[in-house]
């Protein structure tokens, strides 16, 4: 049975309360990853949740507190995906570090109580466990204020999900405008995943080192500080891997060349022997 791949993406530009400002493209971030999980990864299901997206069999996609706890709730009840399977998570909105833990914060989160409406980045972590799927990812750029990230938050691991972050703590992370609209992080690694999908694999090192030098050098182009990304292993093993599957396409390409080199070298071959019997002969 051919390996599964699911996605979850979340952005959020507008917040309810005003101890927390808009953002300008969290939204845009988490469409961008949603149409590529679908349209160019092939991904068997995606799950967007923006301002605007539109329910999905019957139920409320908008990303409140509440439609995000129940959809976690009841598609993570039981385990729904095997050892061979992927999860990805890309979350884009605002976030924050209290009492030593990591909270994203919803669409009607407020950073003033964080306890009662935000959401813990471990339960998220949790979840994603329940799954079943052996290979787990959350990706997340977050805690962004007039433009940036805050600081702090994020560095922690958690066993069996590899996490990606957008910035190292105490970084702040960017929003680009024209001509870009997106945040850089963003931006910077579905550029590195469509690389990935379509013309080579890259180790989790690599797409890291890769992540780093081309956001910091994106930044430094339209004169932002450092941001730093950098990416958390659920095991030492896991930076030596693929980080991102290749597309089937790319793979049935790369067959049907294999096919026709083995194919080319058994020709060459039986002339080469063939040449050797009639030289033989005579």
């Amino acid at each position: 049975m051919a390996a599964r791949n699911w996605a979850i993406s979340i952005g959020i530009n507008e917040y309810k309360f005003t101890s927390l400002k808009p953002l300008k493209y969290a939204k845009q971030d988490a469409a961008e990853f949603s149409k590529f999980f679908k349209d160019e990864a092939k991904f068997n299901e995606v799950y967007l949740f923006t301002e605007d997206s539109p329910s999905v069999r019957g139920e409320f996609t908008q990303p409140y507190r509440s439609p995000l706890i129940r959809f976690f709730e009841k598609q993570f009840y039981n385990p729904f995906l095997d050892k061979n399977d992927s999860l990805w998570l890309f979350f884009s909105g605002h976030g924050i570090r209290h009492a030593g833990k990591d909270y994203i914060l919803p669409a009607d989160g407020d950073k003033e109580l964080v306890e009662h409406t935000g959401i813990e980045l471990d339960y998220i972590s949790q979840k994603l466990n329940c799954s079943g799927a052996g290979y787990k990812f959350l990706i997340v750029d977050c805690c962004r204020t007039d433009g940036r990230k805050g600081q702090g938050f994020g560095d922690s691991a958690c066993e069996g999900i590899t996490k990606i972050f957008s910035c190292k703590p105490y970084e702040s992370s960017w929003e680009i405008g024209e001509p870009i609209f997106q945040g850089a992080f963003t931006h910077t690694l579905l550029k590195i995943f469509r690389s990935q999908i379509n013309e080579k694999y890259l180790t989790t090192v690599q797409v890291e080192r890769n992540l780093q030098r081309e956001t910091i050098a994106l930044n430094k182009k339209y004169n932002k500080e450092i941001q730093t990304p950098h990416i958390v292993c659920e095991s030492s093993g896991r930076s030596s891997l693929p980080l991102f599957p290749p597309s089937l396409d790319y793979i049935r390409q790369k067959q049907r060349l294999q096919k026709d080199k083995s194919k080319t070298i058994l020709k060459k071959n039986s002339l080469r022997l063939e040449k050797k019997v009639v030289d033989y002969f005579i």
